[in-house]
Protein backbone atom coordinates (compact mmCIF):
# COMPACT_ATOMS: atom_id res chain seq x y z
CA UNK A 1 0.00 0.00 0.00
CA UNK A 2 0.92 3.18 -0.93
CA UNK A 3 2.20 5.18 1.72
CA UNK A 4 0.23 8.89 2.35
CA UNK A 5 1.56 11.42 1.15
CA UNK A 6 2.51 14.50 3.52
CA UNK A 7 0.32 17.66 2.38
CA UNK A 8 2.00 20.27 0.34
CA UNK A 9 1.15 23.97 0.06
CA UNK A 10 0.29 23.90 -3.61
CA UNK A 11 -2.04 21.17 -2.59
CA UNK A 12 -4.42 22.96 -0.80
CA UNK A 13 -6.82 24.39 -4.01
CA UNK A 14 -7.12 21.09 -5.59
CA UNK A 15 -8.41 19.55 -2.27
CA UNK A 16 -11.20 22.14 -1.85
CA UNK A 17 -11.74 22.56 -5.36
CA UNK A 18 -12.68 18.76 -5.65
CA UNK A 19 -15.85 19.69 -2.70
CA UNK A 20 -19.31 20.01 -3.62
CA UNK A 21 -19.04 24.03 -3.08
CA UNK A 22 -16.12 24.60 -4.81
CA UNK A 23 -17.89 27.40 -6.55
CA UNK A 24 -18.58 29.44 -3.40
CA UNK A 25 -16.61 32.65 -3.46
CA UNK A 26 -13.42 32.46 -0.12
CA UNK A 27 -11.50 35.14 -1.24
CA UNK A 28 -11.37 38.64 -2.81
CA UNK A 29 -9.79 42.07 -2.41
CA UNK A 30 -12.83 43.93 -0.63
CA UNK A 31 -14.98 41.72 -1.97
CA UNK A 32 -15.00 38.03 -1.46
CA UNK A 33 -15.15 37.08 -5.54
CA UNK A 34 -12.70 33.66 -5.67
CA UNK A 35 -14.10 30.47 -5.38
CA UNK A 36 -11.68 28.04 -4.69
CA UNK A 37 -12.49 26.12 -8.75
CA UNK A 38 -10.99 29.69 -9.67
CA UNK A 39 -8.24 29.17 -7.16
CA UNK A 40 -7.11 26.07 -7.93
CA UNK A 41 -7.42 26.50 -12.04
CA UNK A 42 -5.55 30.14 -11.82
CA UNK A 43 -2.95 27.75 -9.58
CA UNK A 44 -2.41 24.86 -12.13
CA UNK A 45 -2.22 27.82 -14.90
CA UNK A 46 0.72 29.54 -13.33
CA UNK A 47 2.50 26.14 -12.68
CA UNK A 48 2.54 25.31 -16.11
CA UNK A 49 3.19 28.74 -17.10
CA UNK A 50 6.42 28.74 -14.75
CA UNK A 51 7.72 25.27 -16.71
CA UNK A 52 6.57 26.75 -20.36
CA UNK A 53 9.05 29.80 -19.68
CA UNK A 54 11.74 27.31 -18.15
CA UNK A 55 11.54 27.66 -14.49
CA UNK A 56 12.50 24.42 -12.83
CA UNK A 57 11.90 22.96 -9.27
CA UNK A 58 13.77 25.22 -6.69
CA UNK A 59 14.38 28.03 -8.91
CA UNK A 60 13.98 31.52 -7.11
CA UNK A 61 10.37 33.62 -8.62
CA UNK A 62 10.83 36.83 -6.89
CA UNK A 63 7.20 39.13 -6.27
CA UNK A 64 6.70 42.93 -6.01
CA UNK A 65 2.64 43.12 -5.57
CA UNK A 66 -0.16 45.16 -3.51
CA UNK A 67 -2.18 42.52 -1.51
CA UNK A 68 -4.69 41.18 -4.28
CA UNK A 69 -6.12 38.04 -4.90
CA UNK A 70 -3.90 37.10 -7.89
CA UNK A 71 -1.34 37.01 -4.62
CA UNK A 72 -2.61 34.19 -3.46
CA UNK A 73 -3.65 32.29 -6.72
CA UNK A 74 0.52 32.80 -7.10
CA UNK A 75 1.37 31.70 -3.48
CA UNK A 76 -0.25 28.43 -4.04
CA UNK A 77 1.10 28.27 -8.02
CA UNK A 78 4.43 28.97 -7.13
CA UNK A 79 4.40 26.46 -4.36
CA UNK A 80 2.92 23.22 -7.00
CA UNK A 81 5.88 24.52 -9.91
CA UNK A 82 8.11 23.22 -7.22
CA UNK A 83 9.66 26.57 -7.03
CA UNK A 84 10.87 29.09 -4.43
CA UNK A 85 8.46 32.41 -4.31
CA UNK A 86 10.83 35.49 -2.77
CA UNK A 87 8.21 38.29 -1.77
CA UNK A 88 9.20 42.10 -2.17
CA UNK A 89 9.05 44.62 -0.28
CA UNK A 90 6.80 46.87 -2.37
CA UNK A 91 8.66 50.10 -0.23
CA UNK A 92 11.69 49.15 -1.09
CA UNK A 93 14.10 51.53 -2.93
CA UNK A 94 14.95 51.07 -7.03
CA UNK A 95 18.68 49.72 -5.11
CA UNK A 96 17.05 47.64 -2.45
CA UNK A 97 15.02 46.11 -5.29
CA UNK A 98 18.12 45.34 -7.33
CA UNK A 99 20.46 43.78 -4.37
CA UNK A 100 17.80 41.25 -3.26
CA UNK A 101 17.19 40.35 -6.67
CA UNK A 102 20.34 39.67 -6.98
CA UNK A 103 21.11 38.95 -4.02
CA UNK A 104 18.27 35.93 -3.93
CA UNK A 105 19.12 34.58 -7.42
CA UNK A 106 15.71 35.04 -8.50
CA UNK A 107 14.94 34.08 -12.33
CA UNK A 108 11.29 35.39 -13.02
CA UNK A 109 9.50 37.50 -11.26
CA UNK A 110 5.84 38.41 -10.64
CA UNK A 111 4.78 42.48 -10.17
CA UNK A 112 2.08 44.67 -10.65
CA UNK A 113 2.19 47.33 -13.57
CA UNK A 114 1.69 49.75 -10.57
CA UNK A 115 5.50 49.28 -9.94
CA UNK A 116 6.61 49.87 -13.38
CA UNK A 117 8.34 53.35 -13.15
CA UNK A 118 10.35 51.62 -10.15
CA UNK A 119 10.97 47.96 -11.73
CA UNK A 120 12.20 49.09 -15.29
CA UNK A 121 15.85 51.08 -14.53
CA UNK A 122 15.93 47.84 -11.68
CA UNK A 123 15.74 45.50 -14.11
CA UNK A 124 17.97 47.34 -17.27
CA UNK A 125 20.42 48.14 -14.55
CA UNK A 126 21.52 44.39 -14.62
CA UNK A 127 19.22 42.54 -12.45
CA UNK A 128 19.03 38.48 -13.54
CA UNK A 129 15.61 38.60 -14.20
CA UNK A 130 15.66 37.68 -18.51
CA UNK A 131 12.76 39.81 -19.89
CA UNK A 132 10.55 36.80 -20.96
CA UNK A 133 10.27 35.85 -17.69
CA UNK A 134 8.99 39.20 -16.55
CA UNK A 135 5.15 38.39 -15.55
CA UNK A 136 3.12 41.40 -14.95
CA UNK A 137 -0.21 42.06 -13.80
CA UNK A 138 -2.62 44.86 -15.60
CA UNK A 139 -0.96 46.24 -18.50
CA UNK A 140 1.30 43.99 -19.64
CA UNK A 141 2.83 45.84 -22.26
CA UNK A 142 6.17 44.43 -23.68
CA UNK A 143 6.00 41.87 -20.95
CA UNK A 144 4.39 38.56 -20.07
CA UNK A 145 0.84 39.09 -19.14
CA UNK A 146 -0.16 37.15 -16.05
CA UNK A 147 -3.95 36.40 -17.17
CA UNK A 148 -2.97 35.69 -20.35
CA UNK A 149 0.02 32.87 -18.89
CA UNK A 150 -2.64 30.99 -16.47
CA UNK A 151 -5.65 30.82 -19.49
CA UNK A 152 -3.26 29.20 -21.73
CA UNK A 153 -3.47 25.86 -20.52
CA UNK A 154 -1.16 22.98 -20.44
CA UNK A 155 0.01 20.63 -17.65
CA UNK A 156 1.86 21.41 -14.27
CA UNK A 157 5.03 19.97 -13.59
CA UNK A 158 4.81 15.60 -13.19
CA UNK A 159 7.80 16.26 -10.76
CA UNK A 160 6.15 16.75 -6.87
CA UNK A 161 8.22 18.38 -4.30
CA UNK A 162 8.99 16.91 -1.16
CA UNK A 163 8.08 18.35 1.94
CA UNK A 164 11.29 19.51 3.19
CA UNK A 165 12.13 21.26 -0.18
CA UNK A 166 12.28 24.89 0.20
CA UNK A 167 8.88 26.95 -0.63
CA UNK A 168 9.44 30.31 0.86
CA UNK A 169 11.88 33.15 1.46
CA UNK A 170 10.83 35.87 3.25
CA UNK A 171 13.38 38.63 3.93
CA UNK A 172 13.27 39.69 7.69
CA UNK A 173 11.85 43.21 8.49
CA UNK A 174 16.00 44.29 9.22
CA UNK A 175 14.59 46.82 11.86
CA UNK A 176 18.42 45.33 13.77
CA UNK A 177 20.47 45.61 10.30
CA UNK A 178 20.69 44.54 6.85
CA UNK A 179 17.94 41.91 6.31
CA UNK A 180 18.57 38.23 5.52
CA UNK A 181 16.54 35.67 3.85
CA UNK A 182 14.88 32.84 6.05
CA UNK A 183 14.69 29.71 4.24
CA UNK A 184 11.73 28.02 4.94
CA UNK A 185 10.13 24.27 3.62
CA UNK A 186 6.72 22.91 2.91
CA UNK A 187 6.80 21.40 5.80
CA UNK A 188 7.72 23.84 8.40
CA UNK A 189 4.57 26.18 6.73
CA UNK A 190 2.25 24.04 6.77
CA UNK A 191 3.14 23.06 10.62
CA UNK A 192 2.70 26.53 11.25
CA UNK A 193 -0.76 26.68 9.30
CA UNK A 194 -1.85 24.27 11.94
CA UNK A 195 -0.03 26.27 14.59
CA UNK A 196 -2.19 29.12 13.90
CA UNK A 197 -5.86 27.06 13.55
CA UNK A 198 -5.00 25.92 16.56
CA UNK A 199 -4.43 28.61 19.08
CA UNK A 200 -6.47 30.94 17.51
CA UNK A 201 -9.10 28.88 17.00
CA UNK A 202 -9.46 29.30 13.54
CA UNK A 203 -13.41 28.01 12.07
CA UNK A 204 -14.65 26.69 9.16
CA UNK A 205 -16.47 29.66 7.16
CA UNK A 206 -15.17 32.35 9.39
CA UNK A 207 -13.97 35.32 7.32
CA UNK A 208 -10.53 36.80 8.38
CA UNK A 209 -9.38 40.52 6.96
CA UNK A 210 -5.81 40.73 6.03
CA UNK A 211 -5.11 44.57 6.18
CA UNK A 212 -1.17 44.05 6.08
CA UNK A 213 1.24 42.78 3.20
CA UNK A 214 1.37 39.21 1.79
CA UNK A 215 5.15 40.28 1.79
CA UNK A 216 5.91 40.22 5.69
CA UNK A 217 5.64 36.98 7.20
CA UNK A 218 2.07 38.20 9.28
CA UNK A 219 0.09 38.52 6.00
CA UNK A 220 1.89 35.70 4.18
CA UNK A 221 1.04 33.24 7.27
CA UNK A 222 -2.29 34.67 8.64
CA UNK A 223 -3.76 34.64 4.98
CA UNK A 224 -3.01 31.00 4.09
CA UNK A 225 -3.89 29.67 7.44
CA UNK A 226 -7.55 30.90 7.28
CA UNK A 227 -7.86 29.41 3.53
CA UNK A 228 -6.26 26.45 5.30
CA UNK A 229 -8.60 26.29 7.91
CA UNK A 230 -11.46 26.13 5.35
CA UNK A 231 -12.29 30.08 6.32
CA UNK A 232 -13.13 32.89 3.85
CA UNK A 233 -10.49 35.51 3.50
CA UNK A 234 -10.67 39.61 2.29
CA UNK A 235 -7.34 41.15 2.00
CA UNK A 236 -7.02 44.85 1.59
CA UNK A 237 -4.52 46.26 -1.04
CA UNK A 238 -2.86 48.81 2.00
CA UNK A 239 -3.90 49.73 5.59
CA UNK A 240 -6.47 52.08 5.76
CA UNK A 241 -7.97 52.65 9.38
CA UNK A 242 -11.19 54.13 8.18
CA UNK A 243 -11.76 51.00 5.43
CA UNK A 244 -10.79 48.44 8.09
CA UNK A 245 -13.43 49.53 10.17
CA UNK A 246 -16.04 49.69 7.46
CA UNK A 247 -15.48 46.26 6.29
CA UNK A 248 -15.49 44.90 9.55
CA UNK A 249 -19.37 45.95 9.84
CA UNK A 250 -19.59 45.51 6.02
CA UNK A 251 -18.27 41.83 5.79
CA UNK A 252 -19.07 40.18 9.08
CA UNK A 253 -14.79 40.04 9.71
CA UNK A 254 -14.29 37.64 12.76
CA UNK A 255 -10.73 37.80 13.11
CA UNK A 256 -8.40 40.46 12.62
CA UNK A 257 -4.57 40.00 12.30
CA UNK A 258 -2.47 42.97 13.09
CA UNK A 259 0.53 44.97 14.38
CA UNK A 260 0.51 47.12 17.10
CA UNK A 261 1.06 50.49 15.31
CA UNK A 262 -1.77 49.12 13.47
CA UNK A 263 -3.87 48.99 16.26
CA UNK A 264 -2.92 52.15 17.87
CA UNK A 265 -4.40 53.83 14.25
CA UNK A 266 -7.41 52.29 14.58
CA UNK A 267 -7.80 52.57 17.91
CA UNK A 268 -7.72 56.34 16.68
CA UNK A 269 -9.82 55.92 14.35
CA UNK A 270 -12.63 54.22 16.30
CA UNK A 271 -12.39 57.52 19.07
CA UNK A 272 -15.90 59.14 19.57
CA UNK A 273 -17.92 57.21 16.63
CA UNK A 274 -19.75 54.15 16.13
CA UNK A 275 -19.10 51.00 14.53
CA UNK A 276 -20.31 47.61 14.08
CA UNK A 277 -17.97 45.50 15.47
CA UNK A 278 -20.01 43.25 17.05
CA UNK A 279 -19.07 39.91 14.12
CA UNK A 280 -15.43 40.37 15.99
CA UNK A 281 -14.01 37.12 17.71
CA UNK A 282 -10.43 37.51 17.66
CA UNK A 283 -8.31 40.15 17.45
CA UNK A 284 -4.62 39.42 16.89
CA UNK A 285 -1.51 40.99 17.66
CA UNK A 286 2.12 40.57 16.81
CA UNK A 287 5.30 42.24 15.92
CA UNK A 288 6.12 43.87 18.92
CA UNK A 289 5.04 44.11 22.43
CA UNK A 290 1.37 45.69 22.62
CA UNK A 291 1.74 48.80 25.08
CA UNK A 292 -0.57 49.14 28.09
CA UNK A 293 -3.07 51.71 26.42
CA UNK A 294 -3.54 49.78 23.25
CA UNK A 295 -4.11 46.48 25.04
CA UNK A 296 -6.86 48.04 27.29
CA UNK A 297 -8.34 50.50 24.45
CA UNK A 298 -8.82 46.99 22.13
CA UNK A 299 -9.90 45.04 25.08
CA UNK A 300 -12.61 47.36 25.77
CA UNK A 301 -13.35 48.49 21.98
CA UNK A 302 -13.76 45.25 20.62
CA UNK A 303 -15.57 43.47 23.50
CA UNK A 304 -17.14 40.84 23.99
CA UNK A 305 -14.34 39.79 20.68
CA UNK A 306 -10.77 38.05 22.58
CA UNK A 307 -7.73 40.01 22.03
CA UNK A 308 -4.72 37.12 21.36
CA UNK A 309 -0.88 38.40 21.37
CA UNK A 310 1.78 36.34 20.02
CA UNK A 311 5.69 36.60 20.37
CA UNK A 312 7.76 34.81 17.14
CA UNK A 313 9.92 35.52 13.89
CA UNK A 314 9.92 35.02 10.42
CA UNK A 315 12.43 32.67 11.21
CA UNK A 316 11.14 30.20 14.03
CA UNK A 317 7.53 30.96 13.52
CA UNK A 318 5.14 31.51 16.32
CA UNK A 319 6.51 30.69 20.02
CA UNK A 320 4.28 31.89 22.71
CA UNK A 321 0.91 33.52 22.78
CA UNK A 322 -1.31 34.71 25.38
CA UNK A 323 -4.67 34.27 25.18
CA UNK A 324 -7.76 36.66 25.97
CA UNK A 325 -8.35 35.25 29.47
CA UNK A 326 -4.80 36.58 30.64
CA UNK A 327 -4.63 39.93 28.71
CA UNK A 328 -5.35 42.30 32.02
CA UNK A 329 -4.30 39.61 34.25
CA UNK A 330 -0.40 39.30 32.60
CA UNK A 331 -0.44 42.61 30.62
CA UNK A 332 3.55 42.68 29.98
CA UNK A 333 3.09 39.65 28.95
CA UNK A 334 3.44 37.83 25.77
CA UNK A 335 2.18 34.19 26.61
CA UNK A 336 2.90 30.44 27.21
CA UNK A 337 4.69 28.62 24.84
CA UNK A 338 2.55 27.36 22.45
CA UNK A 339 2.10 23.00 21.87
CA UNK A 340 5.55 21.84 21.34
CA UNK A 341 7.25 25.08 21.54
CA UNK A 342 10.23 25.47 24.75
CA UNK A 343 11.72 28.28 26.17
CA UNK A 344 14.80 29.66 28.43
CA UNK A 345 16.33 32.22 29.29
CA UNK A 346 20.13 33.24 29.89
CA UNK A 347 22.53 35.84 30.83
CA UNK A 348 25.41 36.63 29.04
CA UNK A 349 27.57 33.50 29.58
CA UNK A 350 24.72 31.42 28.84
CA UNK A 351 23.96 30.45 32.04
CA UNK A 352 19.82 30.25 33.00
CA UNK A 353 18.32 32.57 34.65
CA UNK A 354 15.75 32.61 37.54
CA UNK A 355 12.27 33.71 37.38
CA UNK A 356 12.05 37.77 37.87
CA UNK A 357 15.79 38.21 36.03
CA UNK A 358 16.18 39.64 32.61
CA UNK A 359 17.73 37.11 30.09
CA UNK A 360 18.02 36.10 26.46
CA UNK A 361 15.16 34.53 25.32
CA UNK A 362 16.14 31.18 23.54
CA UNK A 363 13.58 28.94 22.01
CA UNK A 364 13.48 25.68 20.69
CA UNK A 365 10.45 23.83 19.16
CA UNK A 366 8.99 22.14 16.26
CA UNK A 367 10.78 24.91 14.00
CA UNK A 368 13.86 23.95 15.32
CA UNK A 369 16.57 24.33 12.51
CA UNK A 370 16.10 27.40 10.39
CA UNK A 371 18.89 28.50 8.54
CA UNK A 372 19.49 32.36 6.44
CA UNK A 373 20.28 32.11 3.07
CA UNK A 374 23.61 31.90 1.63
CA UNK A 375 24.33 33.47 4.86
CA UNK A 376 26.30 30.53 7.03
CA UNK A 377 27.50 33.27 9.86
CA UNK A 378 24.29 34.24 10.18
CA UNK A 379 22.88 30.98 10.55
CA UNK A 380 25.51 30.17 12.86
CA UNK A 381 24.79 33.26 15.46
CA UNK A 382 21.46 32.11 15.98
CA UNK A 383 22.39 28.77 16.84
CA UNK A 384 23.23 27.73 20.71
CA UNK A 385 23.75 23.91 21.48
CA UNK A 386 20.29 23.37 20.13
CA UNK A 387 18.09 26.41 21.19
CA UNK A 388 17.79 29.81 18.91
CA UNK A 389 19.09 32.79 20.41
CA UNK A 390 16.45 35.76 19.62
CA UNK A 391 18.03 38.66 20.44
CA UNK A 392 15.20 39.93 22.47
CA UNK A 393 15.51 40.29 26.11
CA UNK A 394 12.99 38.63 28.65
CA UNK A 395 11.39 37.66 31.65
CA UNK A 396 9.77 34.93 32.83
CA UNK A 397 7.29 34.94 36.14
CA UNK A 398 7.03 32.71 38.46
CA UNK A 399 4.03 31.14 36.23
CA UNK A 400 6.07 30.87 33.33
CA UNK A 401 4.70 33.89 31.11
CA UNK A 402 7.18 35.73 29.02
CA UNK A 403 7.25 39.47 28.99
CA UNK A 404 9.55 41.04 26.19
CA UNK A 405 11.46 43.62 28.05
CA UNK A 406 13.64 44.68 24.81
CA UNK A 407 15.33 43.98 21.85
CA UNK A 408 19.69 43.76 22.64
CA UNK A 409 20.46 46.11 20.33
CA UNK A 410 17.76 48.49 21.37
CA UNK A 411 19.13 48.61 24.58
CA UNK A 412 20.49 51.88 26.36
CA UNK A 413 23.38 52.35 28.82
CA UNK A 414 23.16 55.68 30.24
CA UNK A 415 25.54 55.80 32.75
CA UNK A 416 26.77 52.34 33.15
CA UNK A 417 22.91 51.51 33.80
CA UNK A 418 20.97 49.29 31.44
CA UNK A 419 17.95 50.84 30.25
CA UNK A 420 14.77 49.25 28.30
CA UNK A 421 12.74 51.47 25.88
CA UNK A 422 9.96 49.78 25.63
CA UNK A 423 8.88 50.16 29.40
CA UNK A 424 9.71 54.07 28.82
CA UNK A 425 7.68 53.79 25.58
CA UNK A 426 4.61 52.49 27.55
CA UNK A 427 4.78 55.46 29.98
CA UNK A 428 4.44 57.75 27.40
CA UNK A 429 2.18 56.40 25.82
CA UNK A 430 -0.42 57.19 28.72
CA UNK A 431 0.00 60.69 28.12
CA UNK A 432 -3.18 61.71 25.81
CA UNK A 433 -1.38 64.11 23.24
CA UNK A 434 1.21 61.08 22.23
CA UNK A 435 -0.08 58.51 19.40
CA UNK A 436 3.14 57.10 18.93
CA UNK A 437 6.75 56.97 20.33
CA UNK A 438 10.03 55.52 20.71
CA UNK A 439 12.87 55.48 22.95
CA UNK A 440 16.20 55.42 22.03
CA UNK A 441 19.87 56.21 23.27
CA UNK A 442 21.40 59.65 21.96
CA UNK A 443 25.21 60.86 22.87
CA UNK A 444 25.69 62.29 25.89
CA UNK A 445 28.88 64.01 26.88
CA UNK A 446 28.70 62.83 30.30
CA UNK A 447 26.04 59.66 30.35
CA UNK A 448 27.76 58.28 27.40
CA UNK A 449 23.88 57.55 26.45
CA UNK A 450 20.63 59.97 27.15
CA UNK A 451 17.31 58.47 26.83
CA UNK A 452 15.53 60.55 23.77
CA UNK A 453 12.17 60.16 23.46
CA UNK A 454 10.80 60.81 19.88
CA UNK A 455 7.11 61.19 19.84
CA UNK A 456 4.22 61.72 17.13
CA UNK A 457 1.64 63.98 18.85
CA UNK A 458 -2.35 63.34 17.70
CA UNK A 459 -4.05 65.46 15.56
CA UNK A 460 -4.52 68.52 17.47
CA UNK A 461 -2.51 67.93 20.84
CA UNK A 462 -0.10 69.68 22.17
CA UNK A 463 2.48 68.34 24.62
CA UNK A 464 3.10 69.30 28.07
CA UNK A 465 7.44 68.25 27.99
CA UNK A 466 7.93 68.78 31.69
CA UNK A 467 4.82 67.43 32.94
CA UNK A 468 5.60 63.84 30.50
CA UNK A 469 8.88 64.06 31.61
CA UNK A 470 7.75 64.39 35.79
CA UNK A 471 5.15 61.19 34.65
CA UNK A 472 7.73 59.13 33.61
CA UNK A 473 10.01 60.02 36.52
CA UNK A 474 7.24 59.86 39.26
CA UNK A 475 6.85 55.97 37.26
CA UNK A 476 10.18 55.24 36.18
CA UNK A 477 13.34 54.78 38.25
CA UNK A 478 15.06 58.14 38.00
CA UNK A 479 17.75 57.55 35.32
CA UNK A 480 15.67 55.92 33.07
CA UNK A 481 13.68 59.95 32.41
CA UNK A 482 14.03 61.42 28.79
CA UNK A 483 16.45 63.83 29.05
CA UNK A 484 15.33 65.07 25.44
CA UNK A 485 12.27 64.79 23.61
CA UNK A 486 11.69 65.26 20.15
CA UNK A 487 8.57 65.69 18.39
CA UNK A 488 8.34 64.78 14.67
CA UNK A 489 5.22 64.13 12.38
CA UNK A 490 6.59 60.64 11.94
CA UNK A 491 8.48 57.63 12.86
CA UNK A 492 10.30 55.80 10.27
CA UNK A 493 8.76 52.48 9.74
CA UNK A 494 9.65 48.68 7.90
CA UNK A 495 6.24 48.07 5.38
CA UNK A 496 5.00 45.68 8.79
CA UNK A 497 4.36 48.61 10.76
CA UNK A 498 7.49 48.31 13.03
CA UNK A 499 9.50 51.93 13.85
CA UNK A 500 13.14 51.70 12.48
CA UNK A 501 15.11 52.19 15.64
CA UNK A 502 18.21 52.36 13.61
CA UNK A 503 17.26 54.87 11.32
CA UNK A 504 16.47 56.96 14.20
CA UNK A 505 19.27 56.14 16.11
CA UNK A 506 21.37 57.10 12.87
CA UNK A 507 19.57 60.35 12.42
CA UNK A 508 20.24 61.93 15.85
CA UNK A 509 24.24 60.57 16.05
CA UNK A 510 24.94 62.31 12.23
CA UNK A 511 23.76 65.15 14.14
CA UNK A 512 25.87 65.55 16.77
CA UNK A 513 28.74 64.56 13.41
CA UNK A 514 29.12 60.52 15.02
CA UNK A 515 28.64 57.32 13.83
CA UNK A 516 25.93 54.73 15.21
CA UNK A 517 28.66 51.74 16.55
Amino acid sequence: MEAQRQPLVGDVPAWFAARPDADRPVLGLGELDKSWAQIEAATDGLAAGLAELGLEPGDRVATLLPNCAEYVEIMYGVARAGCVIVPLNTRSSGPELRRALAFSGALALISHARFGDKLDPVLEGGATIAAERRIVIGEAGEWVDYAELIGRGGAAPARRPSEDDLYWMPFTSGTTGMPKAAMVSHRRLIDQWRVVEHEFELRRGERMLVPGPFYHSLGFLFGLSALFAEGELIVHPEFDPAAVVEAIGAHRIAVLPAVPTMYTLLLEELAGREAELGSMRAVISAGSPLHTATKRGLVERFAPAGLFEFYGSTEVGITTVLRPADQLRKERSVGLPVRGAAIRLVDEHGAEVPPGTPGEVLKRGQLLGPAYFRNEEATAAIERDGWIATGDIGVLDEEGYLAIVDRRKDMIVSGGANVFPAEIEAVILTDPAVLEAAVIGTPDPVWGEAVTAVVVLRQGHSLDVEALVARCGAELAGYKKPRRVEIVDELPKTGSGKVMKPVLRERFWEQEGLRVS
